[in-house]
């Protein structure tokens, strides 16, 4: 056999079952538990690189695993890293970093990483344990064994996608074992092997009080398997330290590279501190890998080598904080501290005095042209751009207070507000037009910057409102980014029309029943140009619907029964200048009638209400991940749902072709996120709670979401995607439950 690769020397051997130093923390082990009769060796070469090589083609039987292994082995034997064992609960950070060539023929094989899971530390319970988890790097010759159990269970930071591949209530050992695979093979890099961990705790139940012992990396193979598995580096990052297996026992880099020196804040804000550095020259061998980043002496982040400055976030206003960097090399070895600075964020600024219901354009300091919808057009997802002023509508905003601290935009000429696109938190998001559906990327924060003009904060990312580049140029895309206190951020608000209406009087409910209230009031009159326009009509504050100038009565809907409610109501010109509030008047509606119940066990047929078309599985499919959608009823069973009573106050809603429940992908708790089926595993996105409508129809409200199942753009096409949203009443989001005849 050969011990070496191409270009290698062997400087060190084992082919009789023992073991080789790697360095201070890794250890090479011959391990042929299995298949004694297989040639095998594992070799440390002078570069720096093992790995172990392995002949069983003249064998009938049993399974080697030579492996590379760091921390405390179940069975007593330990590496001397501090970091393990460590309580399940402990592990904020565990990832591999994987970079190996591999040669192997004929038999099946597979390259997997391995840990185990305990009561006690092994210390103390050695040879007992209550988990092993084996997650496959790569397999080969036939070790496919089937279709994993789950599919996508998520994908990491590194980009690994992970399924569950099979379950044994007692595996290689007496312990349960769970096989988790990067789906396609893995390719070399790092993987996160926290988010397994994560999964077993929230799906499986798996304990945080207990001790994982160490991590073992090998091959497993069966006759007649031959091959070679050559390591250029095998990393493992633990909380923050991270222990590299890359270089011999007699070459490994342990010189840690110096200080950084010069640590200064060259500007801060409100959340936000920026910091610079002189940079580092490694002399260790291993080369300068990153800086570390502490604040208040815990690692807050880290930033490439190549990189002398960086910007922490999330900082508390008004709050000292101490900074300091090291700097990390190939091999893992930390610097000492560079100096500590001590830097107090900015107080926040003052809320911008805006006139709720005021018409106003909004300049930008920097350029001088004004906010516009891009294509003046009413489109849902049009851009906001930067144009020249002109008196036309879609250059102009009409601000309303969301009753939170907070704004929106409303155009004058689409009737769109300012959104942020997708929900994005990320510096250069595009600023689109969206219908008002209340969302926390519509409202902004209106800050007084001192200078005359404002800053937009967007409530959900809390990043600015800004022109793409800094740019002068009309058509310019507006966008979203972190406040930094450009011109480019800042806004002048030039109000329009200051002319007030009267205030309606007399509010009044002459009725009520058990959901709805009949309200009438006093006309209002407008002393301005443009003229009365609507009525507004708020709920608790909050505004519920709109009725046109001539109308001085409406009716509210949809309210619970046996509740008291505020209404108030308000008059808006054509300019968009909107009254101060009538005085309140509460109405509590009557107890409900009796009303039919789901009954658990009983199949339905569910029908939305808007395009009358039912609820069903796309495909006809039995699979994880397949996405729920409306069709024609044609009495499939993938059209049929049992609604299954869970105990409390929820359903879950089982297909009968499938088996599958009703599921929100990925536990979004976002508007727009996807409905498909899963199997039934108990979490709260699969746990729907039914209201009665005050028609007969129902709504579903996702239990972990609080929003209700729903037809994408209340479409009433077949094939169209169901999703979650907010409830807003629409047909859209009403669905009849018909029994079906078994």
């Amino acid at each position: 056999m050969t011990s070496t690769v191409a270009g290698a020397t062997c400087i060190k051997e084992e082919c009789n079952q023992g073991r080789l130093d790697i360095n201070d923390y890794f250890q090479l082990i011959d391990n042929q538990w299995g298949n004694p009769d297989a040639s095998q060796c594992v070799w440390i070469n002078e570069d720096g690189t093992y790995g172990w090589d392995f002949d069983a083609s003249n064998t009938e039987s049993g399974i080697n695993y030579p492996e590379v292994f760091i921390g405390t082995r179940p069975w007593g034997s330990d590496t001397g890293v501090s970091e393990f064992p460590i309580r399940r609960r402990d592990i904020s950070e565990f990832v591999l970093d994987v970079q190996v060539e591999s040669s192997i023929s004929d038999g099946e094989w597979d390259f997997a990483q391995e840990w185990w899971l305990m009561e006690e530390p092994p210390s103390v319970q050695t040879r007992t344990y209550q988990y092993e988890v084996m997650l496959l790097l790569d397999w080969g010759g036939g070790h496919d064994h089937g279709s994993p159990l789950y599919t996508d269970l998520w994908t990491d930071k590194y980009g690994n996608t992970i399924d569950l591949w099979t379950i044994y209530d007692s595996g290689g050992t007496s312990a349960k074992f769970y096989i988790f695979r990067v789906q396609g093979g893995h390719d070399g890099g790092k993987i996160d092997a926290k988010r397994i961990t994560d999964w077993l705790t929230q799906h499986e139940g798996v304990s945080e009080d207990l001790w994982l012992s160490g991590s073992e990396l090998g091959n497993e193979y069966w006759p007649p398997a031959a091959g070679q598995t050559t390591f250029t580096e095998f990393g493992v990052t633990i909380n923050g330290c991270t222990y590299t297996s890359t270089g011999s026992a007699e070459t490994a880099d342990r010189t840690a590279p110096p200080a950084p020196t010069t640590l200064s804040s060259p500007s801060h804000g409100e959340n936000t501190v920026e910091l610079t550095w002189d940079s580092v020259t490694d002399s260790g061998g291993s080369g300068l890998a990153e800086y570390v980043v502490y604040t208040d002496g815990t690692e807050n982040h880290r930033v490439d080598a190549g990189t002398t400055s960086t910007t922490v976030s999330g900082l508390a206003v008004e709050t000292t904080t101490q900074f300091s960097v090291t700097a990390i090399d190939g091999a893992g070895n930390e610097s000492a501290t560079s100096n500590t600075i001590a830097v107090t964020t900015d107080r926040p600024p003052e809320p911008a005095d805006i006139q709720s219901g005021g018409t106003y354009k909004l300049e930008n300091k920097n350029s001088g042209l004004v906010l516009d919808v891009g294509g003046d057009t009413d489109t849902n997802g049009a851009t906001i751009v930067q144009e020249p002023w002109a008196d036309t509508e879609t250059k102009q905003w009409v601000v309303r207070d969301n009753g939170d601290g907070s704004y929106r935009l409303v155009n004058k000429e689409s009737g769109k507000v300012a959104d942020v696109e997708a929900w994005a938190t990320s510096d250069g998001a595009d600023i689109h037009q969206w219908e008002w559906v209340e969302g926390r990327n519509q409202r902004w924060t209106l800050l007084d910057n001192g200078d005359g003009t404002v800053r937009l904060q967007n409530r959900h990312s809390e990043l600015a409102l800004e022109v793409a580049d800094d740019s002068t140029s009309a058509g310019a895309n507006v966008q979203q980014g972190h406040w930094t206190g450009d011109d480019t951020q800042r806004w002048h608000f030039t109000l329009l029309d200051t002319t007030a209406l009267s205030v309606p009087t007399g509010l009044a409910s002459p009725t009520n029943d058990d959901s709805s209230a009949e309200i009438e009031w006093e006309a209002s009159t407008d002393s301005g140009e443009s003229g009365l326009a609507q009525y507004i009509v708020y709920v608790d504050g909050t505004e519920d619907h709109r009725v046109a100038a001539d109308t001085t009565s409406t009716t509210v809907t949809d309210i619970p029964s046996e509740t008291t409610v505020a209404l108030t109501v308000t008059a808006i010109d054509a300019e968009g200048n909107e009254s101060a509030a009538s005085e309140p008047i509460t109405v509590t509606t009557d107890s409900k009638s009796e009303s039919s119940e789901i009954q658990s066990g009983t199949t339905y047929r569910i029908e939305n209400k808007n395009s009358t078309l039912v609820l069903d599985v796309a495909s006809e499919s039995a699979s994880n991940g397949v996405t729920i959608v409306q069709e024609s009823w044609t009495g499939a069973d993938t059209q049929q749902w049992v609604a299954r009573d869970n105990g409390d106050g929820t359903y879950r809603l089982e297909n009968r072709g499938s088996g599958k429940v009703v599921d929100v992908e990925s536990w979004s708790a976002n508007q727009g996120g996807d409905v498909h089926q899963w199997s039934y595993v108990g979490g709260a996105n699969q746990r729907w709670i039914p209201i009665r409508n005050d028609d007969g129809t129902y709504r579903f409200e996702n239990k972990h979401s609080g929003l209700v199942l729903d037809v994408r753009w209340a479409s009433t096409e077949t094939g169209a995607n169901v999703q979650q949203w907010a409830w807003n009443g629409g047909d859209g989001q009403r669905w009849q439950l018909v029994p079906v005849e078994s």
